[in-house]
């Protein structure tokens, strides 16, 4: 195995952790143990980065939608300008928050995150909803673990074989 397909692997795994996993499964048909080092460590990796370092990204479109507004809309740009703060309205998406919130949905997005939709989308999802980065870190760490354990395990249990499926496909 190149060093170019662990890294693409790593590097996959850091954005769509199933598909590195999938990946993995068929670089590292023989070895499990490799499959789940490589896809955990992209994982996370790319945990970290969104994490941590996504919150730089929100905050870049903030502005940039501030820069577009005065740019090209000048009457938004006054409204932006005077700072004057409206009383807050409690709309729809406010109450999906806190519905989310208080039904446990920022566990379940960290726990479904690596596997349904990508890692990014659920590392800003949770920071987006208001829970604190290191929270945030250990839920999608933990979950990234129990993911891997989960798939590699019975990969290395059931001796499957995903490349002797994709044989005649080759």
């Amino acid at each position: 195995m190149e060093w170019y397909e662990i890294s693409g692997i790593v590097l996959l795994s850091s954005f769509k952790y199933i598909f590195g996993v999938g990946m993995a499964m068929f670089a590292f048909a023989n070895d499990p143990v490799k499959g789940f080092l490589f896809t955990t460590l992209g994982g996370v990796l790319g945990v970290t980065a969104w994490i941590f370092w996504g919150e730089m990204l929100l905050l870049g479109w903030n502005k940039l939608q501030k820069w577009f507004s005065v740019k090209f809309l000048p009457d938004m740009s006054d409204k932006l300008k005077s700072g004057s703060k409206k009383q807050r309205k409690f709309t729809w998406q406010n109450r999906f928050i806190v519905k989310v919130k208080m039904s446990g949905g920022l566990s379940v997005i960290a726990l479904l995150g690596p596997v349904l939709i990508s890692l990014p989308v659920a590392c800003l999802l949770l920071i987006g909803f208001g829970l604190d980065r290191r929270s945030a870190w250990k839920m999608m760490v933990i979950s990234v673990l129990c993911w891997g354990v989960l798939i590699f395990g019975l990969v290395g249990f059931f001796k499957i074989n995903i490349s002797q499926y994709f044989e005649h496909i080759l």
